[in-house]
């Protein structure tokens, strides 16, 4: 069964995988994670990582977003937030904004409030509370598609962290 179970979830995090999950940042994960989330496994944030970027420091995507976590570089600059293509700094930076987005949602109870923090990191604050359907298994599919496979991947990634 178990095996069954960790075969569903290298589905569900999509090609890549553990090797595109390398511990290589662990330690700024678990440190910023317990800055900002100390209550809830780091990890989830490792995961948000791997599916925003593969952990790739130098990453940049189509629409301009930058590093590790693909910051946009408006939202990091609205943040303080400067040399994004540092892995540590842009770590810092996404679990800090991650925290901004999760006090709208720190009222639901764990995990549905990461749920809805991840996907209003992916599709925008106001587009899932204009989406919100009382929980986040209701909102997301009130969400586009490419939020609704973003949200589906970490938690993928992050079971997949847990059972290592």
């Amino acid at each position: 069964m178990r095996a069954l179970c960790l075969v569903v979830v290298l589905l569900l995090a999509g090609t890549g995988g553990v090797a595109a999950c390398s511990g290589r940042f662990d330690r700024y994960f678990a440190r910023y994670g317990a800055v900002f989330f100390p209550l809830y496994p780091w990890q989830w944030f490792k995961a948000q990582g791997c599916v925003e970027s593969g952990l790739r420091p130098g990453a940049i995507s189509p629409v301009g977003a930058v590093g590790v976590m693909q910051l946009m570089p408006f939202t990091a600059r609205e943040m303080g937030c400067q040399r994004l293509f540092d892995p540590e700094m842009n770590i810092l930076c996404g679990i800090r904004y991650d925290h901004r987005l999760w006090r709208s949602w720190r009222a639901r109870p764990y995990p549905d409030d990461l749920c809805l923090t991840f996907a209003s990191y992916n599709a925008g604050p106001g587009r899932v509370r204009r989406a919100f359907a009382g929980n986040c298994r209701r909102t997301l599919p009130r969400l586009p598609q490419e939020t609704q496979n973003y949200v589906r991947r970490i938690e993928g990634f992050f079971l997949e962290e847990m059972w290592k």
